[in-house]
């Protein structure tokens, strides 16, 4: 089933392949999906952007940290509180 939805990954439609990353990221805490969801970030809104920040906080890995960190300065405060968390999921895995 990963498999399937690694093939997601590059469907041209971002929201396809957003959602494809975050399934990788909660499901199979799969590290492929960090460099996607980093690169899609700039580019989605607040609701995909708390659901990119989530997932990268479930997949745990430490080279995630100083783009989490940036996001700390969101103008957004839900940004910076999933941010937060995902930090602490982070430090924590």
């Amino acid at each position: 089933m990963i498999d399937v939805v690694k093939s997601l990954l590059k469907d041209p439609n971002k929201t396809v392949g957003l959602q494809a990353d975050n399934v990788l990221a909660q499901w199979g805490r799969d590290a492929d999906a960090i460099d996607t969801l980093l690169s899609r970030y700039a580019q989605m809104d607040r609701f995909h952007k708390e659901h990119i920040l989530d997932a990268l906080g479930s997949i745990g890995a430490l080279e995630t940290l100083p783009f989490l960190v940036d996001r700390m300065e969101e103008p957004s405060q839900i940004l910076r509180l999933i941010a937060a968390s995902s930090i602490i999921q982070t430090m924590n895995h």
